[in-house]
């Protein structure tokens, strides 16, 4: 090697080490920042999401009364003691019909998107009115259909009369058997606007030229929704069920609005159980143990969800 080369390696070797100093001081430089920036967001879900499911946990070991300065470790006997009660067990049947109104709301929700995708006339406004429920919230929703289903005086109590029908005339909200169906009925007019939404947004992130391209090989509207709409949106209907899951397994706020888990226990749900036994029984050991068995219902469905949503991709 000439003595120019390697002069010129030797003045190379020792520019790029200062260079790499430098590029290590900006990487370190912006994951700081980085960092300072997610710092509140952390903070948030630490305090928000975190400290409750750990406080949650910690309670449902307990026994405790939520006024006593002491709480008596029980270990899992306040899960033993919830799924051998009755009340639990048929909480848990009624909770799984209030899902199926969801499931309903799903799918009325990606039919009605379905007509609305071809942009008819005036399908801006029909959007808007499917999505007023919605934004009403729950609470606004139970008062509206309380008074509704009243018998004296309900607008449905006077349209049964009218029309000789007495399952409306009675008010199924006074029936132990038909109280949780009317509340299912009412959870699908609230939601499935939402649907409707999800559903559309879906829809319209479709590559037109896919439906191009079924409609050139000869296939019809309902070939094209059934081999190229309906898979290329199982990502969505993969989302729009978990989110109905869920939304069903922490239902509370309608329900505790129109029956307060009444007749009776009659309408009693997971969230509606744990608000009884915690601020009407103070018994927050079996409430806190209601909630992990809820937390770990959704869990475990959403990920055998995304685990299938997966596998289809």
């Amino acid at each position: 090697m000439s003595s120019h080369s390697l002069a010129g390696a030797v003045r190379s070797g020792a520019g790029s080490a200062p260079r790499a100093r430098k590029a290590g001081k900006g990487v370190h430089r912006s994951q700081i920042t980085g960092l300072v920036f997610a710092t509140p967001a952390i903070v948030l879900v630490a305090v928000f999401v975190i400290y409750p499911i750990v406080g949650t946990v910690a309670l449902s070991l307990t026994d405790w009364d939520g006024f006593s300065p002491t709480r008596t470790f029980v270990g899992l006997q306040n899960f033993a003691d919830i799924l051998a009660d009755g009340t639990f067990q048929a909480s848990v049947v009624r909770n799984l019909i209030y899902i199926g109104g969801f499931f309903v709301s799903v799918v009325l929700g990606f039919a009605i998107a379905v007509l609305l995708w071809v942009r008819p006339r005036g399908w801006v406004v029909f959007r808007t009115v499917f999505l007023i429920p919605e934004m009403l919230g729950p609470a606004i929703v139970g008062l509206v259909w309380l008074r509704l289903w009243q018998p004296a005086n309900g607008g449905l109590a006077a349209l049964g009369d009218a029309l000789h029908i007495p399952v409306l005339a009675s008010s199924p909200l006074a029936s132990p058997g038909g109280a949780i169906w009317v509340l299912a009925l009412t959870q699908v007019w609230a939601s499935t606007g939402f649907f409707v939404v999800v559903a559309l947004g879906g829809l319209q992130s479709l590559d037109p030229s896919l439906l191009d391209a079924a409609a050139v090989d000869g296939a019809g509207r309902w070939q094209r929704l059934r081999y190229v709409v309906i898979p290329s949106m199982r990502p969505f209907l993969a989302l729009m069920t978990m989110l109905a899951t869920i939304a069903g397994l922490k239902a509370f706020d309608l329900v505790w609005v129109m029956t307060q888990g009444g007749p009776g226990n009659a309408t009693q749900l997971l969230g509606t159980y744990a608000y009884t036994k915690a601020f009407s029984q103070s018994d927050f050991g079996h409430a806190s143990a209601i909630a992990c068995v809820m937390v770990l219902i959704a869990l475990a469905f959403t990920l055998l969800t995304g685990r299938r949503n997966v596998r289809d991709s």
